[in-house]
């Protein structure tokens, strides 16, 4: 009877171990994961200011004009009709509110977007001249 229980001993142990080592998986894999995005999602609530442009779960976008700490609530301006929403339902910010991020005030950025411009309008010319060429001349 005693080796009997000696070897059950050893299964049981081993059955024990991997119990152990599946909830250690099952942390790492799922419960550390969930707990890092809620903290990134409530640092993100947290960031929020008026004028910022947000995305809904509902997929509705516009802008935040009013925050309400005390009712943890936010009024949107969504094209000039304002709603008012729990702060849990913003998905996603799109842009800050911040006026010296603006894309202008970047000299690069300003030369980049005076490139597409001229790129625009060379590659108008350039049709009008294919055009020019193709008309019949009356040397023909």
């Amino acid at each position: 009877m005693n080796n009997w229980f000696i070897a059950s001993g050893g299964s049981l142990m081993t059955t024990v171990v991997m119990f152990v080592a599946m909830l250690g998986l099952l942390y790492f894999m799922m419960i550390r994961p969930a707990k890092k995005q809620q903290k990134e999602y409530s640092d993100m609530l947290s960031q929020l200011s008026v004028g910022d442009e947000v995305i809904l779960r509902s997929g509705l976008h516009g802008l935040i004009s009013e925050i309400d700490t005390k009712k943890n609530t936010i009024t949107l301006d969504a094209e000039g009709i304002y709603l008012v929403f729990e702060r849990g339902a913003i998905m996603t910010i799109v842009s800050h509110n911040n006026p010296t991020n603006s894309a202008f005030d970047d000299p690069a950025a300003e030369d980049l977007a005076g490139a597409e411009k001229d790129t625009t309008s060379s590659a108008v010319n350039a049709h009008e001249t294919i055009a020019e060429d193709d008309e019949p001349n009356g040397d023909e």
